[in-house]
């Protein structure tokens, strides 16, 4: 996930956060340190944050993470040619937060721009590698207490960190997905079914203009086969859950992906079936779980088909903290590879 959707600290808290994670290169590690600051307006008489408007609240926040990734991108030697090397990163991420509640129109808001600073203190160079930028979430539920609803949402982000498991270069991803769903809830709501769509589309550009050691021709690592590596998708989904316990329910999931790219010849366009079936909820008071088991196969030209699988366990330590595990085994659409 992009770090432009993490949510803010609370106001006024103060964290210290070590973490180890994949970063832009998939043999990468990092340890990072991150300090969250988080600002909210002065002056609040009451005890709820943000800023009283209308009936709504509007919580303005940034954030500051201060980090070193060990595998921070290609910087040049002395001699020519590149080298994969680490950085110290700094972070700065503004923002601000809408939230209304309403029994009729739900709106929630948040939206970000971020600079990343690289602060040149371990690979000399790395100062050309900072940029902008941005993230922006937008939900509204219409009805959202009523046997029918309407939910419509939509994600926009310019980052650094892409889904695209195709490629071995650093870029910028501009990406955006726009989604809408019709929850259905007949009854006394034990049943839900809930027809969905999204439409996505994402375009990259090179992060860096130094080359890749050793790429030679390959298209995942070359800046030059990235805008054929554009594409648009088409999403039509069916799910439904059944509450046979007030917090336990059989859950049954499916979609249908369909996807174009600008550069067809060299990229492969699926036509994707998932489909999932399984139990969601509680094992105990402190223990939730989610199981789920189906089957995924492209009717598209690579024609790929498998077992698919969702497996997780969740403890939860307090009322602000969890530990989760899980398993996932899925097919998805990928450049170049098609699957």
């Amino acid at each position: 996930m992009p770090e432009g959707n993490r949510k803010s600290a609370p106001p006024g808290a103060f964290c210290v956060n070590m973490r180890t994670a994949g970063q832009k290169c998939c043999a990468s590690l990092c340890a990072v340190a991150a300090i969250c600051l988080s600002a909210t307006a002065l002056g609040q008489a009451s005890s709820a944050n943000g800023i009283k408007v209308g009936d709504g609240r509007v919580h303005p926040y940034f954030d500051l993470d201060l980090g070193m990734d060990s595998a921070a991108g290609f910087f040049p030697v002395a001699g020519g040619g590149t080298v994969l090397g680490s950085e110290a990163i700094t972070h700065f991420r503004p923002g601000l937060k809408l939230e209304l509640p309403s029994q009729t129109v739900a709106v929630n808001f948040d939206g970000n721009v971020e600079y990343v600073y690289y602060m040149g203190l371990l690979s000399a160079g790395s100062q050309a590698l900072s940029h902008f930028e941005s993230a922006v979430d937008f939900d509204a539920n219409f009805n959202p207490a009523g046997q029918i609803s309407f939910d419509l949402g939509d994600h926009l982000s310019r980052s650094d960190r892409t889904s695209n498991a195709a490629l071995g270069v650093g870029v910028l991803s501009f990406a955006n997905t726009l989604r809408a769903a019709v929850p259905i809830r007949p009854g006394g709501g034990a049943l839900e079914v809930s027809p969905k769509g999204a439409w996505s589309m994402e375009i990259f550009q090179p992060w860096s203009t130094l080359a890749v050691p050793g790429c030679g021709t390959d298209p995942s690592c070359s800046t030059n086969a990235l805008a054929g590596m554009a594409y648009n998708n088409l999403r039509a989904e069916l799910d439904a859950r059944w509450r046979f316990l007030p917090k336990t329910a059989v859950v049954f999931d499916s979609s249908f992906d369909t996807r174009s790219y600008a550069d067809p010849s060299s990229n492969k366009s699926p036509l994707l079936l998932h489909a999932t079936v399984g139990l969601s909820g509680l094992v105990s008071p402190k223990i939730s779980a989610v199981v789920k088991a189906g089957w995924a196969q492209d009717f598209g030209v690579v024609k790929a088909k498998t077992v698919i699988s969702h497996l997780e366990v969740a403890y939860l330590m307090s009322d602000t903290s969890n530990l989760r595990a899980g398993y996932l085994r899925t097919l998805e659409p990928v450049p170049t590879y098609g699957i």
